[in-house]
This record gives structure tokens, sequence and C-alpha cells, in this order.
């Protein structure tokens, strides 16, 4: 069986068919839009994860703003750290433990009882001349973290 190339073909009909084809085009590339589903569900993770970033540095803000108080406190100077408790115990009450700003002495030692069970020594050592007791400072962290919670002990 004898094939003719087909580079040159010999059949009028044949090269008369061959001039009526189209030549061939190559595909245009593919463009970079739309991105592929791939693409997109990796931005929408990576989004995910930039939320609950932002999520969990909004909701712990307070909480490293009282721990930044607390070691700026424990620098202080034993007469000053009294005080500087004693002011920091009260604002948190107010602006956490939703207390109201008029509080006078015996009120606030008796919400500090409540929710800390017993007033601590340190805590009103400001208001005499004798030596400051030194803070306890666990104790004072438990504290602040019952305020924080609105819950009586």
């Amino acid at each position: 069986m004898a094939t003719a190339p087909l580079s040159q073909p010999q059949d009028p009909a044949l090269q008369e068919l061959l001039a009526k084809l189209d030549p061939n085009i190559l595909p245009t590339e593919p463009s970079w839009w739309p991105l592929p589903l791939g693409y997109w569900l990796t931005v929408g993770l990576l989004m995910l994860v930039i939320a609950g970033v932002f999520f969990v540095l909004y909701k712990t803000r307070t909480q490293r703003k009282l721990t930044a108080e607390i070691t700026r406190i424990a620098q202080l100077p034993p007469a000053q750290q009294s005080i500087a408790a004693h002011k920091l115990l009260r604002w948190v009450s107010i602006h956490l433990g939703q207390q109201p700003r008029h509080l006078n002495e015996q009120q606030f030692a008796d919400f500090i009882v409540q929710r800390g069970g017993s007033l601590p020594a340190w805590l009103n050592c400001h208001y005499s001349n004798k030596e400051p007791e030194p803070i306890n400072w666990p104790e004072f962290k438990s504290i602040i973290k019952h305020i924080r919670q609105r819950r009586i002990s």
C-alpha cells in the first residue's frame, strides 16, 4: 500500500479542499482574571485569619493595659504603690465593675470585700501615717479578675 506524501498532494480535489481550510491559530493566553477558586479560598482564609487576629487584639486590650499598669505600679516606691493600686482598683470597679463614681471609702471597701472575700490590709494603708503594707500582687490580680468577671465570690 503506497501512500502519497502529505506535503504535496496530487489529487486536485484534495488540493481544493485543503485550500478552503482555515490555518491553525493558537488560542490566546488565559487571563489572570478572574482568579481560580483556589486563590479565592486562600484570600478568604487569609482575610478570616487577619480578622481573627484583630478580634483577639480588640478583646484583650483591657487586659494588656491592666497588665502594663500593674507592672508600672510594681516598679514604684512602696509609699506610692499603695496609692496607685488603690486608684487602679477604683478605676477597674467603676469602668469594668459598673460601680458608681461617687462611692465613698466604706462603700468601696464593702465592694472589694464582696468581690474578693476579705479586705486586704494593703488596700487602705495609704490613709494612715504608718509604714505602708507591701502589696500582695497575686491577691491584687485576683481582685481585679473578680471585678472584671462581675461575679461575687
